[in-house]
């Protein structure tokens, strides 16, 4: 199971809601978590994607020292200081200091949207008919490219 934690507070209002909020934690598979900042949810997170404004740090090396279950640390913030601790603009899965995590930057992020695009444009354009697209035909088209982009990389 799959826990989002999307804009998560971290702190649920009355013991019933903390206990409802610990038990999801406690037993998803995997935690994603989605804010403008940090929060108890988010220390338990295997994934992180900083999502706040430009050019305000979401995540600092301690808040990462933290998050013991922390498997990827994405960053959409291409303006400094970065949104999480130790991720650069142009990170694409790289170790982050302190951390059993990669990194991935704003950039690298940036270029699997733009290449799921254009592909899809691309598509749309060179159909003899009309075409609808939508997110499930986004992911498979970004999953392929980093398909091809993986293949690409000398070992």
């Amino acid at each position: 199971m799959v826990h989002i934690a999307w804009g998560a507070s971290g702190a649920p209002s009355g013991p019933s809601a903390r206990l409802l909020a610990a038990r999801a934690l406690a037993g998803a598979g995997t935690v994603i978590a989605v804010d403008r900042f940090l929060t108890a949810s988010g220390r338990q997170a295997d994934v992180v994607l900083a999502c706040a404004a430009a050019g305000v740090q979401v995540v600092s090396a301690a808040d990462l020292a933290f998050a013991p279950r922390l498997k990827v640390a994405a960053d959409v913030n291409a303006v400094p200081p970065e949104g999480i601790a130790g991720v650069g603009v142009m990170d694409d899965a790289v170790p982050l200091a302190g951390t059993s995590a990669v990194g991935i930057g704003a950039l690298a992020v940036g270029n699997v949207k733009y290449q799921t695009q254009h592909r899809m444009l691309v598509q749309m354009r060179e159909a003899n008919r009309p075409v609808s697209l939508g997110f499930a035909e986004a992911f498979t088209t970004a999953r392929a490219f980093l398909a091809e982009s993986a293949a690409a990389k000398p070992a």
